[in-house]
């Protein structure tokens, strides 16, 4: 299941992607928003969730014996985020120890207005946004959904 949420705050938005993998594939987003909305120098954050505990990735991949990868890349065409490493055995530890699968949740960061603040970049973005692909071996669903309208798109 990927859910690829458009939030909304003062001076910026914010695309949360919630990776939840409970098979022991590769997973590949690509978020079709180009480099001219996105925000300059602000790195996207990827963390591991458990119930309500954060780790950063590498440090539970420590403690548990596995080795996901995680990379962002912001590019000129989109956020492209890829996830490998992910085993039978890491999942399976998973299922014993929370009872459920491995999320990563990863936030990019993209501008709501040009620097003369003239230009509104919600609406293109979310345009894009529905555009998304989730490439994966198994079988995904994947929801976008916008905190500025009441409309979603799940594939």
């Amino acid at each position: 299941m990927v859910d690829i949420h458009q939030q909304k705050h003062s001076s910026w938005g914010e695309i949360k992607t919630s990776l939840h993998i409970k098979e022991a594939k590769d997973v590949k987003v690509f978020l079709p928003v180009g480099i001219d909305y996105t925000v300059e120098g602000v790195e996207s954050a990827a963390l591991v969730r458990y119930f309500e505990k954060y780790f950063e990735v590498q440090d539970y991949d420590a403690a548990i014996g596995a080795n996901v990868k995680l990379t962002v890349e912001r590019q000129a065409v989109g956020i492209t985020i890829n996830v490998t490493g992910v085993t039978k055995e890491l999942l399976k530890a998973l299922e014993r120890r929370y009872n459920d699968g491995l999320t990563i949740e990863i936030h990019s960061y993209y501008k709501l207005s040009d620097k003369n603040g003239e230009s509104d970049y919600i609406a293109p973005v979310w345009s894009a946004l529905k555009n998304s692909t989730v490439t994966y071996d198994g079988d995904v669903k994947y929801r976008i959904t916008s905190a500025f309208n009441n409309e979603s798109v799940e594939n």
